[in-house]
């Protein structure tokens, strides 16, 4: 009886069992193996490859850049092949990696074992022939393909000794870059890189420089010259037209940029050189720059110059001194001095002028005419000028001239030299009122009264004059003087203007 319940009961729960599982698994559906693992390294990336296992339907890679890899760790899933091209990676770092299979029915081994691997570095070489070409606030450079080099970074400053952290122009993919913006007459310094896309950099180019130059040219040899509350400055004669215009650039301690101090013309006129800055303490020692502009455009700074005004400096003397001789007359000019109030003119009829010499003073423009003199006598001069308190300026250059009668006016007019073979022609237009006819002639310029007479004593009513048996190739100086009748009965000579001629063969 005891075994026959025994059997009820057991039939019953097997048939209570099968009748609650309607997908038992079967004995022989158990997780893959687990796989075996190797990382072999390339350029900048890794190869997993691992053992095939059997039952594994696809397998599960993780990877993380820190050791102990885990189920948590990044993961490449459903991968089907027994290998993975782990690519992108960083130079210098180490990957590390596990491995599971996974069943058809969902079942994954355990982890394989930990392998790690780093990916080897791109050897890129340093862009070579490195150039650098000024614009008009522009530097293009360029440079040529390095190999393994995908893109090129450029670190640039305004200053020597460019490293990686300078200021930097990354993802250039052409061989060339026009950097644009920059300050015409400032210098610049460049290195570049050669970049493999990921990490991977060449060591820094040789260091190159440009300085960007305007189209306009810019103002030569600009000087400072001081005075007392007063510096003047000037430049050599520029190129530009009358569109030109300039801009001065000033500061009391040394380095003008285009960021200093400026003086810009206010009339509209201009400013011209020389130019006076008069507003300047005396004492303090000034530099300055000068640029120019045309059409908007503006040129690099010129040299920098400095100068300290003092009232210990005298007043400059009197430039661009002239004489002009004219009829018993000497004209003298001269250029206006920064703080002159008056001026001398020191005279004398031998060379080697000074204080001790004769003098005009007092006179108040920049010009006098010394009248009364006698024709054909030369005439030396030197200028001084007097400041308000009447401290004298250094004596200016001397110059000279030789009154005579053909500044007058009154000498024979449109005198005419022809030459002839061994001969030369004079002809000229007769003077109303005139007594008679003298020819001076030379081989040198310059004739006066006291050279050489080669026709003398022509009539009144005679205005033609052959000059014969001269040398052929040789030029001839000739003035035609004419004899009038002066007040008081006195006669006097007056002569042309000089003409000359070259007799042909």
């Amino acid at each position: 009886m005891k075994q026959l319940l025994f059997i009820t009961v057991f039939s019953i729960t097997m048939l209570f069992s099968l009748s609650c599982d309607d997908s038992p698994t079967k004995p022989d559906e158990t997780a893959p193996a687990t796989p075996e693992i190797s990382v072999s390294a390339d350029t900048l990336k890794l190869t997993i490859s691992w053992s095939a296992i059997e039952k594994a339907e696809t397998y599960i890679l993780y990877w993380a850049t820190t050791a102990g890899v885990t189920e948590q760790s990044n993961t490449v899933p459903n991968l089907t092949e027994t290998d993975f091209t782990h690519v992108g990676l960083s130079n210098g770092v180490t990957y590390y990696y596990r491995v599971a299979a996974r069943s058809a029915a969902g079942l994954t081994s355990t982890l394989s074992a930990e392998k790690s691997g780093s990916p080897l570095a791109v050897t890129i070489d340093p862009p070579q022939k490195f150039t650098a070409t000024a614009g008009d606030t522009t530097i293009t450079l360029s440079w040529e393909r390095s190999a393994g080099a995908a893109t090129y970074s450029l670190y640039w400053d305004t200053t020597s000794g460019i490293t990686t952290q300078s200021k930097a122009i990354d993802n250039i993919a052409a061989l060339t870059y026009e950097h644009t913006g920059l300050t015409n007459g400032k210098t610049y310094y460049y290195c570049i890189v050669g970049k493999d896309g990921a990490s991977g950099s060449s060591a820094l180019s040789k260091e190159i420089s440009a300085t960007p130059l305007s189209s306009v040219p810019a103002p030569k040899n600009l000087t400072a010259k001081p005075g007392n509350a007063y510096v003047q400055l000037n430049i050599d004669k520029y190129p530009g037209g009358k569109t030109t215009t300039f801009r001065i650039y000033w500061a009391t301690t040394a380095g003008i940029t285009t960021a200093s101090d400026t003086i810009v013309d206010q009339s509209g006129k201009g400013i011209t050189f020389p130019h006076t800055v008069t507003n300047v303490t005396n004492g303090t020692t000034y530099y300055y720059r000068v640029s120019a502009i045309d059409a908007g455009i503006e040129s690099a700074l010129s040299n920098e110059v400095s100068a300290k005004p003092s009232e210990d400096i005298p007043i400059a003397p009197p430039e661009k001194v002239t004489a002009q001789k004219g009829d018993k007359s000497v004209t003298l000019s001269w250029g206006a001095v920064i703080g002159a109030a008056t001026y001398n003119v020191y005279w004398a009829t031998k060379a080697g002028i000074t204080l001790n010499a004769d003098s005009i003073t007092g006179i108040t423009k920049t010009g006098y005419t010394h009248s009364g003199l006698t024709n054909l006598t030369t005439y030396y001069y030197r200028v001084s000028a007097l400041d308000g308190s009447g401290k004298a300026s250094d004596l200016s250059v001397e110059v000279s001239a030789t009154p005579d009668t053909s500044s007058s006016g009154h000498g024979p007019k449109n005198v005419v030299a022809t030459p002839g073979s061994g001969k030369i022609t004079l002809t000229w237009d007769l003077v109303n009122g005139g007594l008679g006819y003298v020819i001076f002639g030379d081989t040198k310029p310059g004739i006066t009264d006291q050279s050489p007479t080669v026709g003398d004593k022509l009539p009144a009513n005679v205005n033609t004059f052959t000059h014969d048996n001269l040398t052929a190739g040789t030029t001839y100086y000739y003035k035609v003087g004419v004899w009038v009748q002066g007040n008081g009965g006195k006669y006097e000579l007056y002569l042309s203007k000089e003409v000359s001629a070259k007799p042909a063969i």
